[in-house]
């Protein structure tokens, strides 16, 4: 699916070949001048139409990679796919295909494409195979798949085992689930900085596991609970400890803030230890089947996704937010109830809930002899109180 040229081409997303003048490309994919050699295994990749729009990358750089506490790597590759650069497109992965249409009638691309197009007087619509992006660097043996809802691919592959302790325990990144199939795991950054707060949880999330019925159904429960030095349900006038763009400033967190891009991403392995379900679930979002008009959407809407396994395995989902709205009509989108930081009851909202957590059940049958471990590997709000939205987590003894 690519050639050499001095840089790497991915046919898939190109339109026409490769850009005809690469001298001036560096090894990082921008033009400073120098060698187009760089890693061997990091070269450079090149992608979008010739004619308009190149984008020039080392080929990690398309790529989001994390280890995972069972030892895997789960990299998510995100990259606009359109007939060319100069017109805004509305695109959508369906039936194997990227699928773009404009409003306007003379953008279609030009000679070479990969692209087929035909405009009506509704405006030009163009189609082309879905794009297959090189392997990520670095190791071996991924397996991807790519979802039919967005243009993103979602690869997992082998890395070295994780380090057991000198004892010959098992390593405190790859913890089994609690005795019993249920309890508690706690998470703390994985690269502890002196400048972080110090979260009055003793932890910056934890997880909470188990085996319950479900509606008669076996099923593993979970929630993701994030601790308020990161992110917590006040917003609005009364928002405290959020860094704006000024970041000597504090405060900055509204109901949107809440509403557009929280999600929590949530692994699960099956009884042998192999990673068998990958979700990322919707924190709340405009909904016409909750009553408030606003609820999670688990992970089939909003910021919801399966990167691995099957969304009808999920029972159910909901979040700290979305109870507020429905389940007690506290349907507050302008400013959450008043408080302060120690988070003193509203007496007009007194069941508010505070922190940020996250609820799903998913079918026990849906794992291979069960459920082995369900775990975490960051958190993620934006904004968060930190001066990043993102943080990288490990598993520590809960305090």
């Amino acid at each position: 699916m690519f050639r050499h040229v001095g840089v790497i081409c991915l046919l898939g997303f190109l339109l026409a070949g490769c850009p005809s003048d690469t001298s001036g490309l560096d090894d990082d994919g921008y033009g400073d001048g120098g060698s187009l050699t760089g890693d061997p295994n990091d070269p450079v990749i090149c992608v979008g139409d010739p004619d308009t729009n190149i984008i020039c990358k080392k080929q990690s750089e398309f790529w989001d990679c994390t280890k995972m506490p069972n030892g895997d790597v789960k990299c998510a590759h995100t990259e606009p796919v359109v007939p060319n650069g100069k017109t805004s497109w509305t695109c959508k992965v369906e039936g194997g295909k990227v699928i773009c249409t404009s409003p306007d009638k003379d953008v279609a691309p030009g000679g070479g494409s990969d692209w087929t197009c035909h405009v009506d007087e509704n405006g030009t619509t163009c189609e082309k195979d879905a794009p297959v992006p090189p392997t990520p660097a670095g190791t071996g043996g991924y397996n991807c798949g790519y979802t039919d809802n967005e243009f993103h691919w979602a690869c997992t592959g082998a890395a070295p085992p994780p380090v057991t302790s000198p004892d010959g325990g098992s390593s405190t990144t790859n913890p089994p689930m609690p005795p019993g199939n249920q309890g508690y795991i706690c998470y703390d950054a994985k690269n502890p900085d002196p400048t972080l707060p110090v979260p009055p949880e003793g932890w910056w999330a934890q997880v909470i596991a188990k085996k319950v019925l479900f509606q008669g159904q076996e099923a593993v429960y979970v929630r993701v609970t994030f601790s308020k030095a990161f992110v917590d349900n006040v917003y609005g006038q009364w928002a405290f400890g959020y860094h704006k763009k000024n970041p000597t400033q504090l405060g900055g967190h509204s109901f949107n803030d809440l509403k557009e891009s929280d999600k929590a991403e949530i692994f699960f392995n099956d009884a042998k230890g192999n990673l068998a379900f990958w979700v990322a679930e919707d924190y709340i979002t405009e909904s016409s089947t909750h009553p408030s008009g606003y609820g999670c959407l688990g992970v089939e809407g909003g910021e919801g996704k399966v990167m691995m396994g099957s969304a009808s395995d999920v029972l159910a989902a909901q979040s700290s937010l979305s109870v507020n709205f429905n389940a007690y009509n506290y349907v507050l989108t302008q400013d959450s109830p008043k408080t302060d930081s120690t988070y003193k009851a509203d007496p007009a909202y007194p069941k508010w809930i505070w922190p940020v957590w996250y609820e799903i059940w998913v079918k026990w049958s849906a794992f291979t002899g069960g459920v082995g471990k369900v775990y975490i590997t960051g958190i993620h709000a934006s904004p968060s109180k930190l001066a990043d939205n993102k943080l990288e987590v490990v598993p520590v003894p809960c305090k």
